[in-house]
């Protein structure tokens, strides 16, 4: 069985809205819906979880489900204190430890079909797969005054993406292993335990919805896109 797990548990602090980032309208629609409508018309996802804050998921079953025509049922799980927290709480939804998980930031409304897919197979054949793109700038590694302390080799560096695909007791083992660690994705807990992550190329449309020119460019990249 393939999952999707969808990570909308965030409050967007940095966007300055009066809402999550989440809720924030893409093309007269809320972003959250597009992201989540991507997963539902790729057929080999077979069971869907959608995470979000707690006090959201009334909002969410009663104003945006409804209205949306999924051919999935949906499943909602409340959110932790943390993206790491919030994904636990949704793989804890998960019943059964067979199958494949594709975790993905609820803000990036504009992953494709082809990468959905290609992630699967990647986990399907690897154990875990996540999506990456070179960087076209070189990186510094810097200390926390701001002092450069290494240059990576620029050909050697990947910006991670979602979704991060992963066999399910691959990732639920991860997540046990890392109660005391904090970490920045899914595929560093599978790193920490000493596993191995395949790398496919990423797609540059896949942007993350942090900050409000992101909301911009997203709009931008919707309309060159939608027929």
């Amino acid at each position: 069985m393939i999952s999707a797990l969808i990570v909308a548990g965030g409050k967007g602090t940095r966007m300055a809205a009066d809402r999550p980032k989440q809720f924030l309208a893409l093309d007269d629609r809320p972003i959250i819906m597009h992201t989540l409508h991507a997963f539902d018309r790729c057929t080999i996802v077979e069971h869907a979880i959608a995470v979000f804050p707690e006090h959201e998921i009334p909002f969410v079953e009663s104003e945006l489900l409804p209205k949306a025509g999924f051919r999935l049922q949906w499943k909602l799980v409340s959110g932790g204190a943390t993206r790491q927290a919030s994904v636990k709480h949704g793989l804890d939804a998960i019943a059964e430890d067979g199958g494949i998980v594709l975790i993905h930031d609820g803000v990036r409304p504009l992953v494709s079909e082809q990468l959905i897919r290609a992630v699967a197979e990647g986990a399907r054949q690897w154990g875990a797969c996540i999506p990456a793109i070179a960087s076209p700038d070189t990186i510094k590694q810097v200390d926390e005054s701001g002092l450069i302390v290494a240059t990576p080799q620029r050909n050697t560096m990947r910006l991670a993406q979602t979704p991060q695909g992963f066999q399910v007791d691959l990732i639920k083992k991860a997540h046990a292993a890392a109660r005391e660690t904090v970490v920045t994705d899914d595929a560093a807990m599978v790193e920490a335990i000493g596993g191995t992550v395949r790398t496919i190329a990423g797609d540059r449309n896949n942007i993350k919805i942090t900050n409000p020119e992101d909301l911009e460019i997203a709009s931008i990249y919707f309309k060159r896109t939608t027929p």
